[in-house]
């Protein structure tokens, strides 16, 4: 095949290094994310005894330890 044509199909194609950074940006925004509402719930669970009932009824059975 032409070289031209595979220019012109690989010319909007990102490199495989943006698209691994960019994984790894999203990846560790998700996980933050996940850190700051574990923090936020448990603060919650600690001080609302309403909250802390609420989970060891509808949360806690389902965990497997």
């Amino acid at each position: 095949m032409d070289n031209s044509f595979d220019s012109l199909l690989n010319a909007s194609a990102v490199p495989q290094d943006e698209k691994v950074q960019a994984f790894i940006a999203e990846s560790k925004n998700n996980r933050n994310r996940c850190y700051e509402l574990s923090e936020q719930v448990t603060a919650q669970v600690a001080t609302d005894g309403k909250m802390l009932q609420k989970y060891l009824i509808d949360i806690l059975p389902i965990m497997h330890f």
